[in-house]
């Protein structure tokens, strides 16, 4: 008996130890590089109770939310109403825009949509912007966050913290068949709201440059594994396998082939119309 006492107490103990890294590891990636260099000591705010998501809203508005050109909030705000015309006020989500030092947008549970500065400068218009934004709104119409709330909710109260700081950390990380539904009733948002499809689609070159400039290569035209089997024209089922991987370990197809598979589905609905 004493022994699975002391057992118990060096797991909880250990989850503890995991809970701190695991939320300064959060922390520090919010905090941005530029505060890691300065050998600044991240500050973790103290956790709302009902909300294990709450801390993260909270750090993120304290940090980067200090958006006041009017042209910014007012096109923001102008995307928001027009894709949520049809839904109650009290239902609709809002995006903020962070300044922060990547050029990407991202979502948590709640109500909120987060925008980087840099990615609004890129989409000058509302076409691709929307299709941005919407993506992200799609992921809560489609239940996606509901699942993992509803998962964490349900674990007891160490562990239920663990969790949370570990999504955090990782952002939310996709799987290929999750990000394709939300891209496809993304698009749908888009054109019920009246905007132009094609218009739209060009939020996929603008994450192709984003890309680029990082060199990741790989996010915008796929495996380069897969690449060269076709060009060695090694069997299908071998180009597939390796595309298969690159997905799963990503979490996303590439940028090619989302734009492809949305551009494709809008032309069918086209040719059907006419």
């Amino acid at each position: 008996m004493p022994r699975v006492l002391m057992l118990i107490a060096i797991l909880v103990l250990v989850a503890l130890a995991l809970r701190s890294m695991l939320r300064a590891v959060a922390e520090l990636h919010l905090a941005g590089l530029e505060s890691a260099l300065d050998g600044e000591e991240p500050k973790i705010p103290d956790e709302p109770e009902g909300d294990p998501f709450a801390w993260l809203h909270e750090r993120l508005v304290d940090a980067y939310a200090g958006e006041t050109q009017p042209w910014a909030l007012e096109q923001v705000g102008r995307v928001d109403a027009r894709l949520q015309a049809g839904l109650p006020e009290a239902e609709r989500m809002e995006t903020l825009i962070l300044w922060i030092p990547e050029a990407t947008a991202f979502t948590c549970p709640g109500r909120y949509v987060y925008l980087g500065r840099r990615l609004l400068e890129r989409a000058r218009f509302d076409e691709p912007l929307a299709f941005i934004v919407a993506h992200e709104m799609a992921h809560h119409r489609l239940g996606h966050l509901d699942t993992a709330t509803s998962l964490f909710s349900r674990l007891p109260g160490p562990l239920q913290a663990i969790a949370v700081d570990l999504a955090s950390a990782r952002w939310f990380a996709g799987n290929a068949e999750r990000e394709s539904e939300t891209d496809a009733h993304a698009f749908n948002l888009c054109l019920a709201a009246g905007y132009d499809g094609r218009r739209c689609l060009k939020a996929f070159d603008i994450l192709e440059e984003v890309a680029l400039d990082w060199g990741d290569r790989e996010a915008v035209f796929g495996s380069d594994a897969a690449i060269e089997a076709a060009l060695d024209e090694d069997p299908e089922w071998v180009v597939r396998a390796r595309e298969w991987l690159l997905e799963r370990r990503r979490g996303y197809p590439s940028l090619r082939e989302r734009k492809a598979r949305l551009l494709a589905a809008l032309e069918e609905a086209e040719a059907a119309a006419a």
